[in-house]
């Protein structure tokens, strides 16, 4: 009853909670696997040869613009997990500036005290409700997968701030059924991840319609693919 009306009463408060603590339960339940001695795990897709492809394409490409800078490169990750892939992009690169952004309090507590790089600093962000940090570039990696239609479209309108926009989503290799299916705001999947049939994020179609261009691709079993795209998000 309380819930009831906490979300009738502040509906956007309650929907900011809501996600939150859905998030902090897939870390403490280990949905998406386990990590060592304790620490934080994202999921597989953070590691292996999706992360390999999506770590080699961006860094390049990090690389390229910081050397057109006079001054470091703010590099904008929503989402950062883990940062298993964020401590990566920065190893490979000089001239830039990291700013990890969660929405898991604890995940992001973590990092501040573990995290030794100076180049890299962590936000408690909610990106759905919150405003995002300044920057250059921005990284959105298999993040929208996980939020309703009408959350994704409160993020997209956000993203005209940056230069450039890079968001990676994972998909079913079968495609089934009509783009963009919608799903509550939660750790879970639009798709089905054990048959690897149904619908992913399709940024290119209706309800979102944005212009967007590949940048990487990479098979991450029998089953999933992750592809990243520039997205033009101008506001």
């Amino acid at each position: 009853m309380l819930s009831l009306f906490a979300g009738r009463t502040f509906p956007a408060w309650f929907d900011a909670w809501h996600r939150r603590r859905a998030f902090q339960g897939a870390y403490g339940r280990r949905q998406w696997g386990e990590g060592k001695d304790g620490e934080f795990f994202s999921g597989a897709g953070s590691r292996g040869a999706c992360a390999n492809t999506y770590v080699e394409c961006i860094s390049r490409i990090v690389e390229s613009r910081s050397k057109e800078s006079d001054r470091p490169l703010a590099v904008v990750d929503l989402g950062c997990g883990d940062f298993s892939v964020g401590r990566r992009l920065i190893e490979r690169t000089a001239n830039v500036r990291y700013i990890g952004c969660d929405i898991v309090p604890e995940l992001v507590q973590a990092h501040r005290a573990n995290v030794s790089d100076t180049r890299a600093s962590f936000q408690e962000l909610d990106i759905v409700a919150g405003d995002l940090p300044d920057g250059d570039i921005v990284l959105v990696r298999e993040v929208l997968q996980h939020l309703c239609n009408a959350d994704v479209s409160r993020v997209l309108e956000k993203l005209g701030k940056y230069k450039e926009v890079y968001i990676t989503e994972a998909r079913p290799l079968f495609l089934e059924g009509p783009s963009n299916p919608d799903k509550p705001s939660g750790p879970g999947v639009r798709w089905d991840w054990r048959t690897g049939r149904g619908r992913g994020i399709d940024l290119d179609k209706p309800p979102f319609e944005l212009k967007i261009e590949e940048v990487c691709r990479s098979r991450h079993n029998d089953l999933e693919e992750v592809v990243t795209f520039r997205v033009s998000c101008a506001s």
